[in-house]
């Protein structure tokens, strides 16, 4: 009943005034609400939008460290292109060439963090299906398991006609370093850097994510492998060789584009990848002149 009274006041306090006045008084009396209603709409509209458009992906291509290009390439106009190139129906699924991003395993710091956070998410939705790297960030992820052996991605033949462009790990190395980690971590043998407030290896989510950076860091490199200081691991020279990668030093796209100036990019199969048909005619299309 209150209600009902109040509203009948209301209604003919505006009766009096002109249509200025009254959406001068609804304004000023129920901002509040009208606020709230349009952020309900907004959003309301916003995820319907997303969920009407979304469409699934059919091909998703991480290029990290790339650089900036050579200003006249569109990482969306690549994508519609290796669609059509890979058949892939553009109207229904989605193609991703991700060339923007930039990532150091080694350092620590809030952006770095993020980064970790959102490709382990990729990796986790298997929502990767190639990524290309310099050396350094390449190696970390080797050493994490994150790339295919290419024996299981490619015939024999078609490794041998690969040549020196296959990037070779020492799998018993990496064994060896991983086991030689756990052990120092066991040991509280930690550098005060990834240790929390109590002085020891915390078991937060933030320090796990440290720790997997402290195993990659003893057996990977620091700073950005040029060009001219790149040598490509000799498999002779291991106890267990096993091919993960490709050497894109020469690649004539990547090239055109403008990318990897400054470092040879190497491109590994990550390990969930439900779409490796198509992950390898991507690398073969790297090639293409």
């Amino acid at each position: 009943m209150a209600f009902k009274e109040e509203w009948q006041k209301e209604k003919k306090k505006l009766s009096r005034m002109t249509l200025g006045k009254k959406l001068e008084y609804l304004f000023e009396y129920y901002k509040l609400w009208i606020f709230g209603t349009l952020l309900v709409i907004g959003l309301a509209v916003s995820i319907i939008s997303t969920v009407v458009s979304h469409k699934p992906s059919a091909f998703y291509a991480m290029m990290l460290n790339a650089g900036s290009g050579n200003g006249s390439v569109n990482p969306e106009e690549l994508a519609k292109t290796f669609g059509t190139i890979a058949e892939i129906d553009l109207s229904q699924y989605d193609v991703t060439i991700d060339a923007s991003e930039s990532y150091d395993p080694n350092a620590h710091s809030e952006f770095t963090m993020a980064m970790t956070a959102r490709i382990s998410g990729l990796f986790a939705a298997h929502g990767l299906d190639v990524m290309v790297e310099d050396p350094t960030v390449f190696y970390y992820y080797v050493a994490n398991g994150a790339y295919l052996d290419l024996r299981k991605v490619y015939t024999e033949e078609e490794l041998k006609a690969f040549g020196d462009k296959l990037y070779y790990v020492d799998e018993a190395e990496i064994e060896r370093v991983n086991q030689q980690t756990d052990q120092a971590l066991a040991s509280g043998d930690v550098p005060e850097t990834l240790k929390d407030g109590n002085g020891t290896a915390g078991e937060s989510e933030e320090t796990s994510d440290s720790l997997e950076q402290y195993a990659a860091g003893a057996l990977g490199t620091p700073t950005l492998i040029s060009r001219e200081e790149f040598k490509a691991p000799d498999p002779s020279t291991m106890e267990k060789p096993v091919p993960v990668g490709l050497i894109l030093r020469e690649s004539p796209k990547l090239a055109s584009w403008g990318y990897y100036q400054n470092t040879v990019p190497i491109l590994g199969f990550p390990a969930g990848s439900e779409h490796l048909k198509e992950a390898k005619q991507y690398a073969d299309w790297l090639w293409e002149k």
